[in-house]
C-alpha cells in the first residue's frame, strides 16, 4: 500500500517538477565525484526537446548533428557500436558536426550583446543560456525547427570564424576566446540587435547554405583582425 501511494505521488508530479527534485537529490547527496550544474540540467525539458530534433532533423547537404545532452554519451555510442558500426557512427557524425551542452550555450549566446559572458564559457554561459530559453519573462523561447536550424546557424557561425581566425602561428592574434564572440556580438548589434536596421543578418540562408560566403568571410576576417587591436 505504502509503495502504490509513492507511485501515485510521483504519477502526480510534472515531468518538470520531477527533473527539479531528481537533480536536487544528486546535487545534494553527491559527496563523493562532483557533479556539475551543467550535468544535472541535462535532464531538463528543454534540453530533451534540443536532442530529439538534432536526431531527427537533416541537414540541406543530408547531415545530422550530434548534441552530446549527456556527458560521454558519444563515446558510449561507439561503444555500443562494437568495432564493426564505429567507424561509420565517426563517418556520420565527424567531430565538425557534433557539440556538447557547453558549447550549445557558448555557441547559441554569441548572438547576442553580451560576449563577456560568452567568453567566460562553461557553467557560467550555460546558465546564462538555460534562463534565455525558459525564462517566463521571455514568455519561453519555443524549441521547434526554426529554433533549431537558427541555432545550427550560429554554430556554423561561431566555429567558421574560429577557423578564419586559426590558431598559433596562422593565427590572428592571442585572443581569440575573446575576438570571435566580440565579432559576432558586433555584427549582432548591427543587424538583428538594432531595431532602426530593417536589413537583419540571414541566419537561414546559413542554415541552406552550411557556410559564410567568400565575400561574407573576407569582410568577417577584417573585422575580427580590427578587434584583435581594438
Amino acid at each position: 500500500v505504502k509503495a502504490m501511494a509513492k507511485i501515485n505521488v510521483v504519477k502526480n508530479v510534472s515531468e518538470e517538477r520531477l527533473e527539479e527534485l531528481i537533480s536536487s537529490i544528486s546535487r545534494f547527496s553527491n559527496f563523493q565525484t562532483k557533479v556539475s550544474s551543467v550535468d544535472l540540467r541535462s535532464r531538463s525539458i528543454e534540453l530533451n526537446k534540443i536532442k530529439a530534433l538534432s536526431d531527427s532533423i537533416v541537414t540541406p547537404s543530408g547531415r545530422k548533428w550530434f548534441f552530446e545532452k549527456s556527458k560521454g554519451e558519444f563515446n558510449t555510442k561507439l561503444r555500443i557500436a562494437g568495432r564493426s558500426g564505429k567507424a561509420r557512427i565517426e563517418k556520420e557524425y565527424p567531430k565538425e558536426f557534433r557539440f556538447t551542452k557547453e558549447q550549445l550555450g557558448k555557441y547559441y549566446c554569441s548572438w547576442g550583446d553580451e560576449p563577456y559572458k560568452v567568453k567566460k564559457g562553461g557553467e557560467a554561459i550555460f546558465r546564462k543560456f538555460m534562463e534565455d530559453i525558459t525564462s517566463d519573462e521571455n514568455r519561453r523561447v519555443i524549441i521547434d525547427r526554426d529554433f533549431y536550424e537558427r541555432m545550427i546557424a550560429r554554430i556554423t557561425l561561431f566555429t567558421s570564424l574560429e577557423a578564419i581566425h586559426g590558431v598559433r602561428k596562422n593565427a590572428i592574434g592571442q585572443l581569440r576566446s575573446a575576438v570571435v564572440p566580440y565579432t559576432i556580438s558586433v555584427l549582432y548589434s548591427y543587424t538583428e540587435g538594432n531595431k532602426k536596421n530593417d536589413k537583419t543578418f540571414n541566419l537561414t540562408k546559413l542554415w541552406n547554405d552550411e557556410r559564410l560566403d567568400d565575400d561574407l568571410a573576407t569582410y568577417l576576417k577584417d573585422l575580427m583582425i580590427l578587434i584583435n587591436d581594438l
